[in-house]
């Protein structure tokens, strides 16, 4: 009786498993750039259901085609970062490694989100849709709001993880974006204090008539303002940005937030105001940068961000 041996390659070992030990892991800048586009459609179906909520375009259902279009960015986000896991594992990675770098985080993301996501549908079918600032502080929405921080900053931490300080638009952008996406997440969940969407303190002042509308506006700028400038003096610690990164980053999130809060009339000349005055600070950096010590130049955009 004959047994077939299978067919060596010059390792000596036969083609198939040697085929599968040299097929390349999925990662690197391709990779970002995937996931943070489908972040970034995960991110737009999040404000997509806040514009919304703040529109009076929602009922008193979880099932609902804003709630579609966010769970749908969610489940492509989960699918590339599960199928990754499983092809790289399939290849010879690790588990531990079979995750691109920086990218194990943003699975508990998935799986943080994937628990807030079926805790919301009972929440509101138990208690039914919530209103204003109830929407905001909902248990349930603040999971949700943990498990998207996670998952669009998965770039960044890719990036954090790669040699050089001073890298170009093209390999950054990925980390730019993902920055960007990380703010716009803090500051949808604080939009009743970003001064784009919201004048709580004016109303207070206005209604109450003391001085609890000056103290909430003052706080909710400062708030705003650390949410703002928090990550960037991360960032700026690590890398020599780009120029024009400011503009993007913030950029992105003022359009964002216009967007929640275009029907107020103030919005659009606020934003106008805020992105002139990025611009103002993106190219002050760039004119003071070869002339001052690092530390000072931190110190000064913290200051005038």
């Amino acid at each position: 009786m004959s047994v077939s041996v299978p067919e060596q390659g010059r390792s000596g070992q036969p083609i198939g498993v040697a085929a599968k030990q040299r097929a390349p892991a999925i990662g690197g800048l391709a990779f970002d750039w995937v996931i943070m586009s489908l972040s970034l459609l995960f991110l737009g179906g999040l404000y997509l259901d806040g514009w919304a909520h703040n529109h009076g375009k929602v009922d008193d259902s979880f099932f609902t085609i804003w709630h579609a279009f966010f769970y749908s960015g969610f489940g492509l986000v989960a699918l590339l970062l599960l199928g990754t896991l499983a092809v790289n594992r399939w290849r010879g990675a690790t588990w531990p490694t079979a995750l691109p770098h920086g990218y194990q985080l943003s699975l508990l993301g998935v799986l943080i989100f994937a628990a807030g996501g079926v805790g919301d549908l009972i929440w509101h079918e138990l208690f039914g849709i919530e209103k204003d600032f109830e929407a905001w502080r909902s248990p349930t929405h603040l999971l949700l709001g943990v498990g998207v921080g996670l998952v669009v900053t998965g770039p960044w931490r890719a990036a954090w993880s790669r040699p050089g300080k001073q890298p170009g638009w093209a390999v950054f952008m990925p980390a730019l974006l993902s920055i960007s996406a990380l703010i716009s997440t803090l500051t949808f969940f604080m939009m009743f204090s970003h001064p784009i969407f919201s004048t709580t303190g004016g109303r207070l002042h206005y209604e109450f008539g003391s001085d609890a509308g000056q103290m909430g506006a003052v706080l909710g700028v400062m708030i705003v303002g650390a949410i703002l400038v928090g990550p960037l003096l991360l960032a700026l610690r690590r890398w020599t940005l780009p120029v024009g990164s400011l503009t993007l980053i913030w950029g992105i999130n003022l359009i964002a937030m216009t967007i929640l809060g275009y029907h107020h009339d103030y919005s659009r000349w606020m934003t106008i105001d805020m992105l002139l005055e990025t611009v103002a600070l993106d190219l002050l950096l760039w004119r003071l940068r070869p002339t001052l010590p690092a530390t000072t130049l931190l110190r000064l955009f913290a200051f005038g961000g």
